[in-house]
C-alpha cells in the first residue's frame, strides 16, 4: 500500500501547473456543486413551511401596536404580531406607516428557529409636485433564507430605505430573537 501512495504522489508532482491547476478548479467546481445542491434543499423546505404557514386559517395572533412597542412611534403607527399554532410562533410580522410609505418585515420560524424573512417597502406615489397617500407603489422587496441562524441566500428587487441601512440584514437574527421573547412573554401573561 505504501508504494501505491507514493507511486501517486509522484503521479501528482509529475503533473505540470497547468494540469494541477485544472484539477484545483475541476475540485473546487465540484465542492461548489455539492453546496449549491445542499442550498437548494434548503430553500425548497423553507418555501414548503413558508406555503404551510400561510394556508393556516385558524393561527392565533398575539401583538403589539404603537406605544406598546416604541416610545418612539412612526406618524403611521406601528404594530407587531406574532402567529401562534399550539403555543409555537410560526410567523411575526411587524409593520410601520412610514412617511414615505410603508414597510412590512415578515418572519417566518421552524421550531423557534428563524428560517425566511420577507421584506417589503412600499412609497406612497409621487403625483406632479406632491404625494398620493392613497396610492402606493413597491419599492423593494427583499427574501433571506436562513439555516442554522446563518443567511444562505438572499434575493433582492428594487431600492429602498430598508436595504439602505447598513446593519438591515444583519439585524434580522437578532431583531427575529427580541421578537419571538417579546411576543412569548406576551402570549403567557394572557394564558
Amino acid at each position: 500500500m505504501y508504494d501505491s501512495q507514493k507511486k501517486d504522489r509522484n503521479l501528482f508532482h509529475q503533473m505540470n501547473f497547468l494540469q494541477r491547476t485544472l484539477l484545483f478548479i475541476f475540485l473546487l467546481a465540484a465542492a461548489g456543486a455539492a453546496a449549491q445542491a445542499s442550498i437548494d434543499k434548503d430553500i425548497r423546505y423553507i418555501r414548503n413551511i413558508f406555503n404551510k404557514v400561510n394556508a393556516e386559517k385558524n393561527l392565533e395572533q398575539v401583538g403589539f401596536e404603537n406605544e406598546e412597542l416604541s416610545d418612539e412611534v412612526p406618524d403611521g403607527g406601528m404594530s407587531l404580531t406574532g402567529f401562534f399554532k399550539k403555543n409555537k410562533i410560526l410567523k411575526i410580522e411587524h409593520w410601520a406607516g412610514l412617511s414615505y410609505g410603508t414597510q412590512r418585515v415578515e418572519y417566518y420560524f421552524d421550531r423557534d428557529s428563524l428560517i425566511f424573512v420577507y421584506v417589503m417597502e412600499q412609497h406612497f406615489r409621487l403625483s406632479g409636485d406632491s404625494i398620493d397617500h392613497s396610492k402606493q407603489d413597491l419599492a423593494f422587496e427583499g427574501r433571506y433564507y436562513f439555516r442554522n441562524a446563518a443567511l444562505i441566500h438572499q434575493v433582492t428587487k428594487g431600492t429602498g430605505f430598508w436595504n439602505e441601512s447598513d446593519d438591515a440584514v444583519s439585524g434580522l437574527l437578532p431583531g427575529s430573537k427580541n421578537y419571538l421573547r417579546f411576543l412569548y412573554s406576551r402570549k403567557n401573561s394572557r394564558d
